[in-house]
């Protein structure tokens, strides 16, 4: 966020799950001035909002796998981040009726682009002469 806005974030919320309580972290989040919010370890309920995008992602992952043509675990990644990008383009009620990525670049998305998950496709390399 400080690279692509110039800006530093205010505060950073975790569960406690433990990947982002480490001293190191605890350091960093202290020389930005960005303050660590911690939830109670066990809760999931107290961030309901993460949780909820979780298993938005997770179902997502699911359907996506298991209607691709063939069934790869291997492309998790690969479905999560398409999940995302397209749920990033997806106005928001929170948001006053702007998508994520509006809201975070300034700029409306075009989905133009995007493809059905596993569509085949192929790579056209020009080679110079």
């Amino acid at each position: 966020m400080e690279l692509q806005n110039h800006e530093t974030p205010a505060a950073f919320r975790t569960d406690t799950g433990g990947e982002y309580v480490t001293n190191h972290l605890n350091g960093f989040f202290t020389t930005k001035g960005i303050i660590q919010e911690c939830s109670l370890p066990y809760s999931p309920e107290s961030n309901g909002v993460p949780e909820h995008l979780d298993c938005t992602i997770e179902e997502s992952l699911r359907v996506m796998l298991e209607c691709a043509p063939t069934y790869d675990k291997k492309l998790s990644a690969e479905a999560v981040l398409a999940t995302v990008y397209i749920k990033n383009r997806q106005p928001h009620s929170a948001l006053k009726d702007l998508t994520p990525h509006e809201a975070f670049h300034g700029t409306k998305p075009s989905s133009q682009h995007i493809q059905p998950f596993r569509r085949e496709c192929y790579i056209h390399i020009q080679y110079p002469q």
